[in-house]
């Protein structure tokens, strides 16, 4: 009697060959067929179906929020306490102003010298410089935290650090100089630190002591938010919070007879 199973019929003629799959894909089998483990449906059951299917990965969930706001504090800091090398520099490159001793006051020997335009022209374009190259370290260095919180925090630290460089560098060498103008004769010219044109005018300037925020102390926050906003524009990324986007998308499978 002839034993032998004919080909049609043999499990082993049904098994998917790993050399006819794709790299990375796998075999699913029919659900609820009650089928053995290591067995495969004769070939006369017409529900069976050999698919291949490739995995795709996930969407990048991102940071937890706990993290991106620790992450754009972190931010608003570290940009902040740039201000205060940014001063030193303003005052290094900056002119000083030339101020002459009358009595106990002090004047500036040139009113409508070119010195505290030079000043301000300086800083503005320190601060502008300044700006552009923390957000190109930013949008850089913190991949993964690309988004609103981190654009907030850079505005904020890029404010602050408007202001600290201002009174930094104003107040570098200021104390040595008053007091060569309290021993200085009448007449005598004495050099100050560069200051700013920021004073408001009228009603505005009632800040019941909070500093000023405003006018050329903006501009390093101003290039800052401006630069990181243009990158985003021009990124090819289509995560709307603007992190990598890891997500592949996946071939169309085509279920084969079998």
């Amino acid at each position: 009697m002839n034993t032998e199973t004919p080909a049609s019929e043999d499990p082993a003629a049904h098994q998917p060959s790993a050399e006819s799959a794709p790299a990375g894909w796998s075999p699913i089998m029919p659900s609820g067929a009650g089928y053995e483990t290591g067995h495969l449906p004769a070939a006369s059951d017409a529900d069976f179906q050999k698919v291949w299917v490739v995995p795709t990965a996930p969407a990048d969930p991102g940071e937890p929020l706990k993290a991106r706001l620790l992450v754009a504090a972190g931010v608003a800091v570290v940009v902040a306490l740039l201000g205060f090398p940014l001063g030193w520099l303003w005052s290094s490159v900056a002119p000083w102003l030339p101020v002459r001793v009358s009595g106990n006051e002090l004047f500036y020997a040139e009113p409508e010298g070119e010195q505290r335009a030079a000043a301000e022209g300086w800083f503005i374009v320190l601060s502008i410089g300044a700006g552009i190259v923390v957000a190109l370290v930013v949008w850089f260095a913190l991949r993964r935290f690309r988004g609103s919180l981190t654009i907030a925090g850079l505005a904020i630290g890029s404010t602050i650090a408007g202001w600290l460089a201002w009174r930094f560098g104003h107040n570098i060498g200021r104390s040595t100089a008053n007091n060569l103008a309290r021993h200085a004769k009448d007449g005598t010219l004495l050099k100050f630190p560069p200051d700013l044109r920021i004073k408001p005018v009228g009603n505005i300037g009632q800040w019941h002591g909070l500093p000023y925020l405003g006018g050329v102390l903006l501009y390093f926050a101003v290039a800052a938010v401006a630069t990181y906003v243009l990158i985003v524009g021009f990124s090819s990324s289509s995560s709307l919070s603007l992190r990598r986007h890891r997500e592949t998308p996946a071939p169309v499978a085509t279920p084969v007879e079998s």
